[in-house]
């Protein structure tokens, strides 16, 4: 939830009032597909390996990690930010 208050508050900063509401439900639609995806993942690996619940946790701070990455590099780049 964090994040997106994070991403309206940086949209609402940068982006003109007659796309912001489009832009707002697209930052929307996109955690809840985020969600979607982590759950499945979760439950995934939690019926693959009953007793390892640890490793869905592991994998998806994985994929936190190469996003941020991902993000920083691009900022340093000049592409976003």
């Amino acid at each position: 939830m964090a994040i997106v208050v994070t991403m309206q508050s940086y949209v609402s900063k940068r982006t003109p009032k007659n796309i912001r509401g489009m832009i707002y439900a697209v930052i929307g639609c996109m955690g809840a597909f985020g969600c979607i995806l982590y759950l499945q993942l979760y439950s995934f690996f939690l019926t693959l390996w009953p007793k390892a619940a640890w490793l869905a946790f592991g994998t998806i701070s994985l994929i936190d990690a190469v996003t941020l990455v991902f993000l920083l590099i691009f900022i340093a780049l000049g592409k976003f930010g």
